[in-house]
């Protein structure tokens, strides 16, 4: 039962890296200046909660980053798509942030999509995008590795 349940959500990971590696090409290649100034609003905002040291404010600011690019895309179906998805995997998202220095590699991955959407360059920040979301599932997955080991020492 639980082997189901994982496998589901390493699935939906997969599913939500292709989603928003194409928000992210879409975004680059029709971003306007409010989008461009939404996005670093965002992104403004999880540096200043890296360097307040506010692991609770990321979260949230990171989540606009997200919504920002979707927005970004200029179309309905996809955003409305990757805000659902994003939504299913919202505790799962949060959770793996809690693992040692991934709030900074968080933010050093927004740094280079940002510029690759400035770039007009949507086929790097489509793979950007793509590794940055893939390492969350894989980030998560680690995580409950250690949980259950955890658990298993303390029987």
């Amino acid at each position: 039962m639980i082997g189901s349940k994982v496998g589901a959500l390493v699935e939906s990971f997969e599913l939500m890296a292709e989603i928003e590696a194409s928000c992210a090409r879409l975004a680059a290649q029709r971003l306007g200046a409010a989008d461009r100034a939404a996005i670093t609003r965002a992104h403004v905002a999880c540096q200043e909660a890296v360097a307040a040291g506010d692991d609770d404010a990321y979260y949230p600011a990171n989540a606009q980053f997200h919504a920002a690019i979707y927005a970004a895309t200029g179309n309905r179906v996809l955003r409305a798509e990757a805000v659902r998805l994003q939504t299913a995997l919202q505790p799962y998202r949060r959770l793996q942030l809690k693992v040692p220095r991934r709030i900074a590699a968080s933010l050093a991955e927004h740094e280079a999509i940002l510029a690759d959407l400035i770039a007009g360059d949507g086929i790097a920040a489509a793979d950007r995008m793509r590794a940055h979301v893939l390492v969350q599932g894989e980030r998560f997955m680690s995580l409950l590795a250690a949980l259950q080991q955890e658990t298993q020492t303390d029987d």
